[in-house]
């Protein structure tokens, strides 16, 4: 009997787990699913656009994942991994050993200043229902970061005085280039009048596993149209923003917050009631990467992976937000944590885990053509990167 162990409950996880039961009709084989958290994603209404561009929407798991006997879910939490002796241990669980290993923990909000009570993260929808009473009490907000998840907070605020600093020279440089700017720039202006949901995607799960404890209990992580279904708004009777780019934050205390601009190298004070920072997420790596070959530097930590996604160590796989494709030798791989990405180096992981590198060769082409579909302020995007 061969043990296939996924752990992470989120859509890398589950679809990984899902495609080795696909992948494989041998009644010798198990799959155990581990999740931190008793909700679970799963993929519905998947459809492909073209040749290379898919969508699909996200639902919560309220049914049994599927009927096969030879797959399991186990609600609990990994605290420690024995690499060698293949096997990790579980919270509840105790000791749980395995055949072949994935690793999707994904990843969560990155803040130097999370210590600090005026400094909101947005993760999960507990973080966004704490957002919703902050701002019914206040005036005038600080955001920071030029990603996804701060240009639609702004799109979709009401009443309330804004301040939004990025480092970039331009909006939503990691998505767009310049030459769209200021077509952003006039939709966020507008802000979303209709306040109608545009996609059927909400949220998804992030699991944060390991015994530091500021990283269990991450709950459904913010996507496409969150903020549709919960009232942003301000004290108030209108809303304005004001855009500082090519700016770093020097500082925060509990009424204003410390700019410098890159450019003039001016220091200044913005006043303020709190700060939202949005400056993108760090692999939950923490317990694998004293075994494995993780990215450099602090701020991402990611657990690198080839092009089937074998990590460093054998018979231990990485896909989703936590895992990075290493670009020793190529620069294909963009990594941009992105659901379809979840999905597609599931799916290739899987393949990899039951048949070796020829047959997950074949479904590895996403790792140079990318292409992805998705809704910014209230307009869908397809957009293919050839990287």
């Amino acid at each position: 009997m061969q043990h296939f162990v996924v752990v992470g409950g989120g859509i890398a996880g589950v679809n990984c787990s899902m495609e080795i039961l696909r992948s494989t009709p041998d009644k010798n084989i198990q799959v155990t699913l581990i999740s931190a958290n008793q909700h679970v994603k799963t993929i519905t209404n998947w459809y492909k656009i073209g040749q290379f561009m898919e969508n699909f929407e996200i639902s919560e798991s309220q049914q049994p994942l599927t009927s096969d006997k030879r797959f399991q879910l186990i609600y609990d939490t990994v605290i420690s991994w024995k690499p060698d002796e293949k096997f990790l241990i579980l919270k509840e669980n105790g000791e749980f050993s395995y055949d072949k290993l994935c690793i999707s923990t994904g990843a969560r909000s990155i803040c130097q200043f999370s210590n600090l009570k005026n400094v909101k993260t947005l993760r999960d929808t507990d973080t966004a229902k704490d957002l919703q009473l902050h701002l019914s009490k206040s005036r005038h907000i600080v955001i920071v970061g030029n990603g996804g998840i701060a240009a639609e907070l702004i799109y979709e605020l009401k009443n309330i005085k804004i301040t939004w600093i990025i480092k970039d020279s331009w909006l939503c440089a990691k998505f767009f280039p310049k030459d769209l700017e200021k077509f952003i720039e006039n939709r966020i202006f507008a802000g979303n009048e209709k306040r109608k949901k545009t996609s059927g995607v909400q949220k998804r799960l992030r699991f944060g596993l390991g015994s530091d404890q500021s990283l269990e209990g991450q709950g459904p992580a913010l996507g496409p149209d969150w903020a549709t279904s919960i009232d942003l708004s301000g004290e108030n009777q209108e809303k304005s923003i004001n855009i500082l780019k090519s700016t770093e934050v020097l500082n925060i205390s509990d009424d204003f917050v410390e700019v410098r601009d890159l450019e003039s190298e001016t220091i200044s004070k913005i006043p303020c009631d709190f700060v939202i920072w949005a400056t993108g997420t760090r692999a939950n790596s923490e317990i694998w990467k004293e075994n494995l070959d993780v990215s450099a530097g602090e701020e991402d930590q990611a657990i690198q992976v080839n092009d089937i996604f074998e990590t460093s160590h054998p018979a231990v796989f990485a896909c989703g937000d936590v895992a990075q494709y290493a670009t020793t030798s190529s620069n294909l791989w963009k990594p941009m944590r992105l659901w379809t990405q979840a999905r597609q180096a599931a799916e290739t992981c899987a393949k990899s885990m039951v048949f070796g590198r020829e047959t997950a060769e074949m479904f590895n082409m996403h790792l140079e053509l990318f292409a992805h579909c998705t809704t910014f302020f209230g307009l869908k995007l397809q957009q293919v990167l050839d990287i």
